[in-house]
């Protein structure tokens, strides 16, 4: 009788487990995706053999080698499912949980880095029904909620999304994301991000973005060695050159403007192992949507840093005062972001 009761709690403490979603912690630190990618549920290996690290903004699958592999898990009222597959020479992942009206999927290619992870979940969950997606040539969208409630945030990548976007990523997104990471988590790396942003602040000066757009005029100039010294000083320039590239209207630039440019990013995209905060903060300095998002942080003083790096930014005081009302800080901020919009 002891023993039943015993096994009747255990079932009744996985199944609490499981209602608190995919997303919650614990099923983020003991999954069969987590076990595969950090090598704990290989047939054949004890090593990592494949891992997802973050470049450029983008989640990002490797592979020491090419495997087709499949493997299932079940228990308590739950079901697993993983494999890899190949995709024209590059691995694709792909893993399904699902139990009772809760189903997450998660599929990511390492050919253009395209990744989509969807969540449904029952009505009254306390977690949201979740569509995430990301590509080598679109923003990153986000979309929680359903119905009436859906809401749909669009960013350049996804430290963008991360840091103007903290509460709703913290407790939707950034649990899901750690799956894939689950020796180097997204959601540790964040507030270093965000350090690093406030270290940054005011060295990306309007000088330094009037160079970087001298420089990619002259990769269109006439004279072939003008072209190629733009194009030496522009991978020179680190992680704030590259920032402002991939901000670039491509429309707006030459055949060989383009041709240049994109060889400079995807020469830093084949160098790049994971994304440094430093890095990351030196990329996201010169957004105005990141300082816009840092305006709304609680604290006094960051939002004064932020409303001095967007008047530098946008070369124009702006018509926010952090130390208003809150009310009055939200219609300016919403005011302001209209503007930048139209900019």
């Amino acid at each position: 009788m002891r023993l039943g009761r015993l096994l009747h709690q255990a079932a009744c403490l996985a199944a609490l487990l499981f209602l608190l979603g995919p997303a919650g912690v614990s099923m983020a630190d003991d999954t069969l995706l987590t076990d595969v990618l950090t090598g704990k549920k290989m047939r054949f290996s004890n090593d990592r053999w494949l891992w997802v690290n973050v470049v450029n903004g983008r989640m990002s699958l490797k592979c020491t080698q090419l495997i087709q592999f499949t493997t299932s898990a079940d228990g308590f009222g739950t079901r697993e499912t993983f494999k890899v597959q190949n995709d024209n020479g590059r691995p694709r992942l792909h893993y399904e949980r699902s139990g009772g009206q809760t189903v997450l999927k998660i599929e990511l290619a390492a050919a253009g880095d395209d990744l989509h992870i969807s969540r449904s979940v029952p009505a009254k969950s306390k977690q949201l029904p979740l569509d995430f997606r990301q590509s080598a040539t679109t923003p990153a969208v986000l979309t929680m909620g359903a119905d009436a409630q859906k809401q749909v945030f669009r960013a350049g990548d996804l430290w963008e999304l991360l840091i103007e976007l903290p509460s709703e990523c913290r407790e939707q997104l950034l649990p899901l994301l750690d799956m894939l990471r689950p020796t180097n988590k997204l959601s540790d790396m964040v507030a270093d991000v965000e350090t690093k942003l406030w270290e940054t602040a005011g060295r990306q000066a309007e000088a330094e973005e009037n160079r970087w757009s001298t420089l990619v005029r002259q990769l269109g100039d006439d004279h072939f060695a003008t072209r190629e010294a733009a194009d030496r000083q522009l991978r020179e320039g680190g992680a704030a050159a590259l920032a402002y590239l991939r901000h670039l209207d491509f429309g707006a630039l030459d055949a060989e403007q383009r041709f240049r440019i994109r060889r400079i990013l995807n020469a830093a995209s084949a160098q790049v192992e994971d994304d440094l905060p430093q890095q990351v903060a030196a990329s996201l300095a010169g957004t105005p949507s990141v300082w816009l998002a840092l305006l709304e942080r609680p604290q006094v003083e960051t939002r004064k840093i932020a409303a001095r790096q967007l008047t530098t930014l946008l070369g124009r005081p702006i018509d926010v005062d952090p130390t208003a009302s809150p009310d009055s800080q939200k219609k300016q901020r919403e005011k302001l972001r209209q503007w930048i919009k139209k900019k």
